[in-house]
């Protein structure tokens, strides 16, 4: 049952459309759900492989997010950016985006966020064969996760 349920969602995605978001929120006006919707399809892209459309539709998401002073997704829209690019092998790009979602959740007090973001660090060390930095990273990670009693997300 369970199986099939997947099937029938999947195929469900796949004919969703992609581009530049769902028309409706944009002809109403809604900008948050606007982001909210090139975010999910950024989502769909990534699932389909294709990455060149989630960064587009990421990228289009924090604009929208920007421009209407939603910081707090603006920081989590940064911080799906740094993954997509980590996950492409951008190591410079996700760095630079990791660096500023560190200070920006570590200034709202998040400290489960702030670890993941060392991890995510400490893969792309790991990637580029730092093994010594990426292991003090992941032991930073979990210190910090320790000391703020906040639990490694699934």
């Amino acid at each position: 049952m369970r199986c099939e349920r997947r099937r029938r969602a999947s195929r469900s995605i796949a004919r969703l459309p992609t581009g530049a978001g769902w028309p409706l929120p944009r002809e109403a006006g809604l900008r948050s759900q606007e982001a909210q919707a090139d975010e999910i399809l950024s989502m769909i892209a990534t699932q389909k492989k294709d990455f060149n459309q989630a960064y587009q539709l990421l990228n289009q998401s924090l604009r929208i997010y920007d421009e209407i002073g939603a910081s707090f997704n603006v920081t989590l829209e940064k911080s799906n950016l740094a993954h997509l690019a980590r996950q492409l092998g951008r190591y410079d790009e996700a760095l630079a985006y990791y660096r500023e979602t560190i200070l920006a959740f570590r200034d709202i007090g998040q400290a489960g966020a702030v670890a993941h973001q060392l991890e995510c660090i400490g893969f792309i060390a790991e990637a580029q064969d730092r093994v010594g930095q990426a292991v003090q990273l992941f032991a930073a990670a979990e210190s910090l996760r320790e000391s703020n009693a906040t639990p490694m997300t699934p």
